[in-house]
C-alpha cells in the first residue's frame, strides 16, 4: 500500500459473540496497511493527505471472521 486510506461511514461488524455492528465508522488505515485508528465518524481525524472512501451503506469485518 503506497498511500493511508480512510472508509468512513461505514458499519462495522465486530465479531464477538453478539454479533455487533458499528455504525457510522471511520477506519483509517495507513501506508504500510496497518490500522490506525477506528471510531464514531464524528471523532475521528482523518490525516491530511489520506485517500477518502465513502463507505455509506456498506460493511466492514476483520479478515478472521
Amino acid at each position: 500500500m503506497s498511500e493511508p486510506i480512510a472508509i468512513t461511514h461505514t458499519a462495522v461488524v465486530t465479531g464477538d459473540r453478539e454479533g455487533s455492528v458499528w455504525d457510522d465508522t471511520t477506519v483509517v488505515v495507513d501506508a504500510q496497511g496497518l490500522i490506525a485508528a477506528v471510531g464514531p465518524t464524528t471523532q475521528i481525524e482523518v490525516p491530511i493527505g489520506t485517500r477518502i472512501i465513502d463507505g455509506s451503506g456498506r460493511f466492514l469485518m476483520p479478515g478472521l471472521i
